[in-house]
């Protein structure tokens, strides 16, 4: 793991030598982005407050329960236990709003593809907000894309295993689990402000420390763009599912995209 100080900090770097296959947190990066003082709790209830979600009864419960967002918030801010994560997308529902929300380093992304039709659906990112003690399990993301994460309010342990290892998904690994198994590991607590870079195909978990909200975001650069391209065709039905779901969300039937049964082309112009 490289620390940077802030942002200029890694750019200087970043222009000598190339960081994309290497993790590295910048501190204080996401303080300067417009998403930062428009997600903390308050916030969010006052913008997004009324929106109805899913949520479950309990942690790993099949019993869901539908609350809105500011009900939701209330819950984790009064300290109600065995609440669950929730994650949403808010940037495919409120794209005018969020659309110039934050920004990435220029040295970590292919910026075309940021912007283009693919960009926008496959690479939208996530807000994830959760209560503490609540974790997310050892996993690897889909697509050999990189991973981004920008703590926005609260704390959170995050824990890197370098791909080589064989772990087991979907396991949450305490650190003396993984010490006495002589797994190589970096663990790192995200406090607010903070920016986590990771490489394609590293594991990685996650534990609340304290009420949270947490952007997750997926990159592709040069380090990994041959293996994106064909893990999209190796995947090719999950890839198209969620295509056509994020596309239906972002309201794009009879603009950039025309419906065809369950395909779709692409229209020219």
């Amino acid at each position: 793991m490289i620390y940077f100080s802030n942002e200029h900090e890694f750019n200087e770097v970043a222009r000598q030598q190339p960081l994309t296959d290497k993790c590295f947190l910048i501190k204080n990066y996401c303080k300067n982005w417009q998403l930062y003082t428009m997600f903390s709790f308050s916030n969010i209830i006052s913008l997004f407050g009324n929106d109805e979600i899913f949520i479950e009864k309990g942690i790993n419960c099949p019993t869901r329960e539908q609350v809105t967002i500011k009900e939701y918030i209330e819950k984790i801010l009064s300290g109600e236990k065995s609440i669950g994560n929730w994650s949403w997308q808010p940037h495919l529902v409120y794209n005018d709003l969020l659309e110039h929300s934050f920004t990435l380093p220029e040295f970590i992304t292919l910026h075309s593809l940021d912007q283009s039709l693919i960009g926008s659906l496959i690479l939208t990112p996530w807000v994830l907000i959760s209560a503490p003690e609540t974790v997310t399990a050892m996993h690897k993301d889909m697509l050999s894309v990189n991973g981004i994460v920008g703590q926005l309010e609260g704390l959170k342990e995050f824990t890197l295993v370098a791909p080589p290892h064989n772990l087991e998904e979907g396991k949450f690994y305490s650190r003396s689990e993984l010490e006495k198994n002589q797994v190589e590991f970096t663990q790192v607590i995200l406090e607010p402000g903070d920016f986590l870079y990771f490489p394609m195909n590293w594991w990685h978990q996650a534990k609340t420390i304290q009420n949270s909200i947490t952007f997750i975001h997926s990159t592709v650069n040069e380090t990994n763009l041959q293996c994106f391209l064909n893990d999209t065709i190796l995947y090719m039905p999950a890839y198209l599912q969620r295509l056509q779901s994020n596309a239906k969300k972002r309201n794009y039937f009879g603009r950039k995209i025309k419906w065809i049964s369950n395909g779709f082309r692409i229209l020219e112009g």
